[in-house]
């Protein structure tokens, strides 16, 4: 781990202060929900049918495996974190599932399935660790990761883009692919698009029954939300002038209402500067009993002198 962004000491202490204040469960939910919305077919009907195992590499305190069991009831769900902290709190939360920190994972655990959202980013050589996440898969490693960020995040060192990701990785092959536009779905958790890919193992995977459909398929639905994203965008548009105009209304609104008050501060100017204003605060003393006094105290003044 070539960053301190990587460490667990790093990890523990965000999870200890501001994970939860900051959203960090929802975020986990939301990109583990958006997964599984556009899973392939295939693979969801596979883990549902054969109850395939599932490991949630980075799982944070376990939000991600509790989505996870939802959508497949019947598998062994297991979630690995680099943060002890992170885990113990996971193991409070959600104790029907497995948990381990990476310290703590045997070398020789194996999963049918190994699901790594939102973590790759974080690393200045996201491969390596899709290399260490293989190790731990038998058949299937599902990686969802942003696409295209720009600016990055403080917290993220690696951007993503049709390039990123071979397609071949070890023994492991590219199945699926698909870019998932997020600013426009119902309560998102993220402004930009998302990139979600699917490899398989040749020894457990007909390549030839799900490959180049999958990768096809994949290019088929990433145009498809394009279109959506910006068939959005042109409404998004389309309601711009009617926005500025009311802005353009509200400015001058604002214009003319500081012309009023600059008016008004010049004419409180100028009467304090009059004779007349002087002769009033006179006036209204005197009225007030400061003047009565004074004449008061002029009188007793002349009485004793007398």
């Amino acid at each position: 781990m070539s960053n301190h962004v990587n460490s667990s000491a790093y990890w523990d202490a965000r999870f200890d202060q501001d994970w939860e204040t900051a959203g960090g469960r929802d975020q986990t939910r939301f990109f583990c929900s958006l997964a599984l919305r556009y899973l392939p077919k295939w693979l969801a009907n596979d883990l549902r049918t054969r109850a395939l195992s599932i490991c949630d590499w980075g799982c944070a305190q376990g939000d991600g495996l509790d989505a996870l069991a939802e959508s497949f009831p019947e598998s062994k769900l297991t979630g690995v974190d680099v943060a002890p902290a992170a885990i113990e709190r996971a193991r409070a939360l959600f104790p029907g599932h497995s948990f381990h920190t990476l310290d703590d994972l045997p070398k020789d655990a194996t999963f049918d399935l190994v699901f790594c959202s939102n973590v790759l980013e974080h690393f200045d050589q996201p491969l390596e660790l899709m290399h260490q996440m293989l190790q731990h898969s038998r058949r299937y490693a599902l990686v969802l990761v942003p696409f295209r960020e720009a600016p990055r995040i403080d917290e993220h060192l690696s951007t993503f883009d049709y390039n990123s990701f071979p397609l071949r990785i070890g023994a492991f092959h590219l199945l699926h692919f698909r870019v998932i536009p997020c600013a426009s779905l119902p309560k998102s958790r993220w402004s930009g698009e998302q990139m979600l890919v699917v490899f398989g193992h040749p020894d457990h995977v007909d390549l030839g029954e799900y490959r180049l459909q999958a990768l096809v398929q994949g290019m088929a639905d990433a145009e498809a939300d394009l279109r959506k994203r910006l068939g959005w965008l042109e409404n998004q548009l389309a309601e711009v002038p009617e926005k500025r105009r009311a802005l353009q209304k509200s400015l001058e609104r604002q214009e003319e209402l500081e012309r009023a008050l600059e008016s008004t501060r010049q004419q409180l100017a100028e009467a304090r500067a009059s004779k007349a204003w002087r002769l009033a605060n006179r006036c209204h003393a005197f009225a007030s009993g400061t003047g009565l006094r004074t004449v008061a105290s002029g009188l007793r003044s002349r009485l004793t002198r007398r």
